[in-house]
C-alpha cells in the first residue's frame, strides 16, 4: 500500500495513522511525505516538482506490483 501526503497537509496525521494501522495489521505500507501544504497536490504534477516526484514514485510501485504474482489464496 502506498500512502502519499504533503507534510503540511491538514490531513497528514490521518495518513500517518493509516500507515501505522496498516502495518500493525500486516500490510506492507509505505508512507511518503512531500514538503507541500496542498491536499491532492498530485494534481499539480505539471508545475510542482514534488507532485511530479510523487506521481513518478507511484508509477514505480505500480510497475513493481505488476511484476509480482499475487499471493496464493488459502483454501
Amino acid at each position: 500500500m502506498l500512502i502519499q501526503a504533503g507534510s503540511e497537509d491538514p490531513v497528514v496525521d490521518d495518513a500517518k495513522w493509516l500507515a501505522a494501522y496498516a502495518r500493525e495489521h500486516g500490510v506492507d505500507a509505505h508512507l511518503e511525505l512531500y514538503p507541500v501544504a496542498a491536499h491532492l497536490f498530485h494534481l499539480f504534477w505539471s508545475f510542482l516538482p514534488e507532485a511530479a516526484d510523487a506521481v513518478s514514485s507511484a508509477g514505480k510501485i505500480i510497475q513493481q506490483g505488476r511484476s509480482t504474482p499475487p499471493p496464493a489464496a488459502e483454501v
